[in-house]
């Protein structure tokens, strides 16, 4: 479950980088101050799209849990640096208290 949650994510911010992003270089190269006005309302929008609330506020501890056990390519190797770098963003945000303690719980089965 966690990783078809992974791969849609990455497919997910994969196309819509594209997407936007290419939208993104047609605007820069009519640089009216409309068209600049259009690429930070789209910038804008892609960065609420990648805030962690979107990414794992609505996640249960289960498949929370099974997010922090992959890799960024879907296989079993948990990427320590990129969970304390999550650890680090959540760190007392007591909407995600429980995510941490699952984070603590997962750094220390990496330790054992």
């Amino acid at each position: 479950m966690g990783i078809l949650i992974i791969a849609f994510l990455v497919n997910y911010l994969t196309i819509y980088t594209l997407y936007y992003g290419n939208k993104l270089l047609l605007y820069e190269e009519n640089s009216t101050s409309e068209n600049i006005k259009v690429t930070d309302d789209l910038v804008s929008e892609f960065e609420d799209s990648i805030r962690i609330e979107n990414m794992i506020g609505n996640m249960s501890d289960d498949e929370f849990y099974s997010f922090i056990s992959t890799d960024r390519y879907g296989g079993d190797n948990a990427d320590v640096g990129a969970i304390l770098n999550l650890l680090e963003k959540i760190k007392s945000i007591p909407m995600y208290e429980s995510k941490e303690k699952i984070i603590y719980k997962k750094l220390k089965e990496i330790r054992q």
